[in-house]
């Protein structure tokens, strides 16, 4: 141990060392779960796969490990999105990841998989997220079934009955925030919480700052943090800095450590700090509750930030240590907002779970697991799930029937296997009417590229147009407003959404591929979603993968002749015209 543990970390560690059941434990933000999950995956016996929400999460616990536990190093990040990079040999106890990156792994049956004995599931709260549900449930499903204990944790859980029903689990409820922390919504001077309302005299960030508090501003996206610590830096100079997923995680960290140190007050600041980071804000001031919606690295639409999110964020004022209390301010913008604001997030009216996994995704996960089972353990591994709990037999059958109609299971009289085709689409993640499609084409020798642009995902995201201009046009490096010209019914949204699926899908056949072992076709198709993902041709690709170049400026290099890192550093003459010569002098030192 190697700090003294407080009343709430030695309650976690009662239960946990008592008993044998899961646990899901429920305590605010401040009062250290991170620490405890990590002290306890270091002590365990066995491995842990300690599964959370975002990589920059993954990565800062791998470097806290050996910082707060005297050089603990046995821990390692896997969170490649290709399969083919994961080690087949571990040597390392812990094992942190995201929940995706979790569910793949427990599909591929790696021989190390049979010593975890702890699945750390982080923000359990992300089970009532549609994106993230699928995986949540199926690494629940895999751990009941192994016997792998289950540890989960959140700051919010507003349907903890749910999740300690559906988990068999000890609750472990903590309540006592070490800070008070207080929560407002802003219209102009006024403040109100669910009770009243009262007027701010003056300009209330300048009144902390003033006071020597820090304060952080809460932008959604990337760009929007760094117009306003653009404006900020106007007022307040130096003691400004902005933080997001878009800095290298050395200049992150070096700005999460002078933020520590009082190097600044004011800090903007994006998801990436939302959860799990330990920092002496007094307030957090949402600027705005909008976050995009990202699929496959592009913007798809705005979506307004759940009551957990906010609580996620919001938790991060008021920290142990550092105040007496904390401060969260929601600005509105109308009464309208005002209203909507307080009923959300002071109010934190949440609507019922409804879980919506898919019992042929569940299946398929499930057998290319087993890769064979009887109906009976099936059936037992399916009520396991959330969302199948009371899932009727028969019903289950007829789905299996469908599922050996396509030759993703096949049957040998005493129980149910995996068929090579039902691997190829279990390691794809891809939706099973999607994945049926490509079986198909595969089987009767399709041109591939077709196969994804008449893809039913890809059709419906089409809006009725004709996806292959569109697609074409978009990887040759056509900006957005010359495609949407040329269109009929597309809007941006709708323009992202498509390149997000055609992206997708290319990469979801890119799995199928490799897992039918057709090497060089899955090569061709690896290589056409990342020109779909980034929107530019092959000879571009190097560019705009290097940091901070992005589609439009990859463009301008690649026209005037530029394909790779070492050729823009030997041309500096035109690289410094299209990047500035800060940017040439960072990518070429």
């Amino acid at each position: 141990m190697s700090q003294q543990l407080n009343e709430f970390q030695l309650l976690v560690l009662q239960y946990f060392t008592l008993s044998s059941k899961d646990l899901v434990v429920e305590a605010p933000t401040g009062v250290g779960k991170t620490y405890t999950a990590m002290m306890i995956s270091k002590d365990v016996k066995g491995r842990v796969i300690y599964a959370v929400p975002l990589k920059a999460l993954a990565y800062q616990i791998v470097e806290d490990f050996p910082r707060k536990f005297n050089g603990f190093s046995s821990v390692i990040p896997l969170l490649s999105e290709v399969y083919e990079d994961d080690p087949e040999e571990l040597k390392e106890k812990v094992i942190v990841t995201t929940y995706e990156k979790a569910d793949s792994m427990t599909r591929r049956n790696y021989r190390w998989l049979d010593d975890v004995k702890l699945l750390v599931i982080d923000e359990i709260h992300n089970v009532a997220d549609p994106e993230r549900e699928k995986a949540i449930e199926n690494l629940v499903v895999w751990a009941k079934d192994s016997g792998v204990r289950i540890m989960t944790m959140s700051a919010t859980v507003p349907f903890v009955k749910t999740i300690v029903g559906w988990l068999d689990a000890e609750h472990i409820k903590y309540d006592k925030r070490p800070v008070p922390l207080y929560k407002y919504v802003m219209l102009g001077n006024k403040l109100c919480d669910d009770k009243e309302c009262f007027e701010v005299k003056g300009d209330l960030l300048r009144k902390l700052v003033k006071k020597g508090k820090v304060v952080m501003v809460f932008a959604s996206t990337k760009k929007r943090a760094e117009a306003l610590y653009y404006r900020l830096r106007g007022i307040y100079g130096d003691k400004v800095v902005y933080i997001h997923a878009g800095l290298d995680a050395d200049t992150r960290r070096k700005i999460l450590d002078e933020v520590y140190n009082g190097r600044y007050n004011v800090v903007v600041a994006t998801t990436v700090i939302g959860q799990g980071v330990n920092l002496p804000f007094h307030t957090v001031i949402f600027d705005d509750v909008r976050l995009p919606v990202v699929e496959q690295g592009r913007f798809v639409r705005w979506r307004e930030m759940s009551y957990m999110e906010f609580e996620q964020v919001c938790g991060r004022a008021g920290r142990p240590g550092f105040d007496k209390e904390g401060m969260c301010i929601v600005l509105a913008e109308n009464e309208r907002d005002l209203r909507h604001y307080i009923s959300k997030y002071i109010k934190g009216e949440v609507d019922e779970l409804k879980p919506s996994h898919n019992i042929y995704d569940l299946i398929i996960a499930v057998m290319t697991r087993h890769l064979w089972s009887t109906l009976d353990h099936i059936y037992e591994d399916v009520r396991r799930s959330l969302t199948f709990r009371d899932y009727p037999f028969e019903r289950l059958k007829s789905d299996i029937d469908y599922l050996v109609q396509w030759k993703v299971l096949g049957y040998d009289g005493h129980g149910y296997y995996i068929t090579k085709n039902g691997q190829a689409v279990g390691y794809s993640y891809l939706d099973i009417e999607s994945a049926v499609h490509y079986l198909r084409g595969i089987e009767n020798g399709a041109d591939l590229k077709e196969l994804i642009l008449t893809s039913p995902k890809v059709k419906d995201a089409s809006k009725g147009e004709d996806p292959k201009w569109i697609v074409e046009a978009w990887v040759n490096g056509v900006d957005e407003k010359t495609i949407l010209k040329h269109s009929q019914k597309l809007t941006v949204t709708d323009l992202n959404r498509l390149v997000s699926t055609v992206s997708w899908q290319a990469f979801g056949l890119y799995r199928i591929l490799r897992a039918l072992d057709y090497k060089e076709d899955a090569k061709k198709i690896l290589l056409f979603h990342l020109t779909v993902r980034y929107g530019v041709p092959v000879g571009a690709l190097s560019l705009v993968q290097l940091p901070g170049i992005g589609r439009k400026r990859a463009m301008e290099l690649y026209s005037e002749g530029i394909h790779s890192k070492e050729e823009l550093c030997k041309r500096k003459d035109i690289s410094k015209k299209v990047l500035g010569e800060k940017m040439v002098g960072v990518l070429c030192r």
